[in-house]
Formats: structure tokens, C-alpha cells, sequence
């Protein structure tokens, strides 16, 4: 099995003049501008959002402060949860500091109020960090597609102050923010309103393409990668014949004619790669038709439907369904 390390250093032989750390970088180079050529088999990653059942609970709550306490009701899995008095705004919870205290993402913008009535639930969803993008997430109760591809301008037009919350499956993710920096929780991951908010436990499996992280030298080569470290060369290669050097130390391999030939040659291992990858794991043949598989409503109740109503008027503006 082929590591990154032996990769580079078979361009290494041939590029000496260059150095080890620069023909290292011009492979890593490569095998991200492959992994960008295409949804490679080993770029894809199946996992669940899980969300657990909301909790009621007594508060103190104070305007312009991000801590809340309650009579050691807390528990450690409340972190990374979101908690809210009433229906909205909604806050992260992230940290819990002990079964009396936990802190919110931002201060409480409510009434001060040393016996609140608040609730932790799981509103929002937190993508992996090696997430790039989610292909499908599904709602295993109605055996359907949820759409993730929704905006919080659209889900303020479906329900401003998140009133609408039952013990059915979810409908959408809506685009929400990143995780907050700050408390304990890893900063920078991105959220998605999971959409109505759910009381109940559910799980929402997804599949989804990863990024292209950097490798390090024991690192073994993905997928097909470990029987063609060769191609991986072929682009350090290239990139090394495109390179004039320095003024004051010319590069001896640079040659504007051999470099064409090179990226000739890797345009084709690139096929054949991609080849060999969907006789392992087809996925891009004709691509998928999404439109024509089932997608869940996003009005879950006829109540909410009644609710949202949209005037007369909105008809001739296309309303919700031409947002």
C-alpha cells in the first residue's frame, strides 16, 4: 500500500534541483486538484445528525447575561445543545460548567427572570469537520429526502419566531451559522436549523463529500491512489516543469513543451482513474435526477398550513413556492 511519502519522492528522483519540500508541496498540490476533479469513491462519508428529546425545565435568566442556572437540573450533554425560553430567539449552549450553570453562545436578550420556564432541545444540527458538502439527508419516518439547501430568509417567511414545534419528523435544514467561538464547543463548524423543531429523539442519516485535507508523509493513499502513487508524481512533475526557478538557482527541469506533455499525460491517467473508481463504486454515470425522487413538505400540519395562509395578492408574486 503506496503512502504520500513514497509518492513525492518518486518525482523526488527526477527533480533533485528542486528540493524535498518543494516537490512534496507540488504532489500535495496535485492530489487536491484530482480530489476536486471529481466525487472520488473515498471521499464519501455516511453519517446520522441525531437529535435528542427536548427537556423542560425551571430557570434564572438574566437580561444581558449568557449564564443561566437552574436547581442542578443541568447535565453534561446539554453542551452543543440549544436552549430558549418561550419560542424565540434561540441560543447555543456552549459550555456546561456544572449541573447548576451553563453558558449561552451570545447574553440573554429576554426579561430577567429568576423562575423561567425554558427548554434544551436540538434545533440545530452541526456538520463534521471534514464535511465539503452533504449529498442527500433522509426522514426515516416518511422514508424521504430532506431538503438541506434552505435559507434562513425562507424559514423567517415560513415561521419568524419558531412557533411551530411537534413530535413529528423533520422537513428541512435550513443554512444557520457557525458554530460560535468561545465555551467548549470546536468554533467554525457549520449549523442548520433542523426544521420544525422536533421534541422527540430522531435520527437523520446523510451522506456527504469530504474535504481534501492535507496529507502527511505515513499517510497511506486513498482508494485507487495506493496502486497509482505514480499519478500523484506525474503532478509534481508538471508542476515542476512549469517552475523557471529562482533568479539566483535556475530550475534544470523547467521546460514550457515538457510540461504540456505531462499535463497531456495526466489528463489521461485522470480518466482512467476515473474509470477504475466507478468500476468500484459507480456514482457519476449520467449523474442523479434528484427532482424526480419524493422530498418532504415542509408545512408538516394542516394547523400550520392554516396559519400561513398567504393573501390573495401573494398569488400574483409567486408567494412561498416562487421565493
Amino acid at each position: 500500500m503506496a503512502t504520500f511519502a513514497q509518492a513525492w519522492n518518486q518525482a523526488f528522483l527526477d527533480v533533485p534541483a528542486a528540493g524535498a519540500l518543494q516537490v512534496r508541496q507540488w504532489a500535495l498540490n496535485a492530489y487536491k486538484r484530482l480530489c476536486d476533479s471529481r466525487q472520488w469513491s473515498w471521499r464519501i462519508k455516511r453519517a446520522a445528525f441525531l437529535l435528542e428529546d427536548a427537556v423542560d425545565l425551571t430557570v434564572g435568566v438574566t437580561y444581558g447575561s449568557a449564564t443561566v442556572t437552574s436547581a442542578a437540573l443541568f447535565v453534561a450533554g446539554n453542551q452543543g445543545r440549544q436552549f430558549r425560553v418561550g419560542t424565540y430567539p434561540v441560543y447555543n449552549i456552549v459550555t456546561f460548567t456544572d449541573a447548576s450553570t451553563i453558558v449561552l453562545d451570545r447574553p440573554y436578550e429576554g426579561e430577567t427572570d429568576t423562575a423561567g420556564e425554558g427548554e434544551i432541545l436540538s434545533a440545530y444540527v452541526t456538520a463534521p469537520s471534514d464535511l465539503e458538502a452533504i449529498q442527500i439527508v433522509v426522514d426515516l419516518v416518511n422514508q424521504v429526502r430532506i431538503g438541506h439547501w434552505y435559507t434562513q430568509e425562507q424559514l423567517s417567511l415560513l415561521d419568524p419566531t419558531r412557533t411551530n414545534a411537534y413530535s413529528g419528523p423533520v422537513r428541512g435544514l435550513f443554512s444557520s451559522s457557525l458554530t460560535p467561538s468561545g465555551g467548549n464547543l470546536t468554533a467554525g463548524l457549520l449549523q442548520w436549523e433542523a426544521w420544525p423543531y422536533t421534541t422527540s429523539r430522531a435520527s437523520l442519516p446523510y451522506s456527504y463529500v469530504t474535504k481534501a485535507f492535507d496529507l502527511v508523509d505515513a499517510d497511506p493513499l486513498p482508494g485507487i491512489l495506493r496502486e497509482r502513487p505514480d499519478v500523484l508524481a506525474l503532478g509534481a512533475k508538471y508542476e515542476a516543469a512549469m517552475w523557471p526557478g529562482t533568479p539566483t538557482l535556475k530550475n534544470p527541469y523547467f521546460n514550457l513543451t515538457l510540461a504540456e506533455m505531462l499535463g497531456r499525460q495526466m489528463a489521461r491517467a485522470l480518466d482512467q482513474l476515473a474509470i477504475r473508481d466507478d468500476d468500484q463504486f459507480p456514482q457519476d454515470w449520467g449523474g442523479v435526477n434528484w427532482h424526480l425522487f419524493p422530498l418532504a413538505n415542509l408545512a408538516p400540519t394542516a394547523d400550520f398550513l392554516r396559519h400561513t395562509d398567504s393573501p390573495a395578492w401573494s398569488s400574483y408574486n409567486g408567494g412561498l413556492d416562487g421565493y
